[in-house]
């Protein structure tokens, strides 16, 4: 099978390939961008996230709203796949199209850390739900930065355990999944 992200890979992949024995031609199984759909509701991204976050590498490049959608369905997917997803996502956008990334993630996914704080912890104590998200983000923070391979010391890590600000955690998540360092992301 090939993935080919662009209509004149797809193309040149699709074409029969004879392998030397008689008879026997192999043709490639392709899926190009005219076979990933354009995800841009919100609910049917949530239905199935991986395939939101292909749409939105596929055709994000020219579609806030496919990148929309992408975001909100990634607060489904476990926190250890979705940080591949993104880095894969950002490294197919054009600049202007990460920062709109960007921007939307600020805006939906810490929706992701209330969520998951009130399903794992005591429900209703507003305190119990803010620690437990300070404490989800710190995981989820340094598993970004292991998944990306991003060079960590004990002083930045000894930083990132020892913050307490919900707010702060949160806008050094979504700069984990795009920063080239540890320092950009505590920056």
């Amino acid at each position: 099978m090939v993935f080919a992200p662009d209509r004149n890979t797809a193309r040149r992949y699709s074409a029969p390939i004879p392998v030397g024995h008689p008879g026997f031609i192999l043709k490639p199984l392709v899926i190009g961008p005219d076979a990933v759909p354009v995800i841009t509701d919100i609910e049917a991204a949530r239905a199935s996230p991986e395939l939101a976050m292909l749409s939105a590498a596929i055709h994000g490049k020219e579609n806030v709203a496919v990148l929309e959608a992408a975001v909100h369905a990634a607060n489904l997917i476990d926190p250890q796949k979705s940080v591949v997803y993104f880095e894969y996502l950002a490294e197919r956008l054009p600049e202007a199209m990460k920062r709109e990334l960007e921007t939307l993630m600020t805006m939906i996914t810490p929706e992701r850390h209330t969520i998951v704080a009130t399903e794992n912890f005591a429900a209703g104590e507003k305190k119990g739900r803010t620690e437990s998200r300070i404490e989800v983000s710190k995981r989820y923070l340094l598993l970004a930065i292991e998944q990306r391979d991003l060079t960590c010391d004990e002083d930045l890590r000894a930083r990132i355990t020892s913050c307490e600000d919900a707010d702060l955690l949160d806008r050094w998540m979504q700069r984990a999944l795009l920063a080239k360092s540890v320092a950009e992301i505590l920056a």
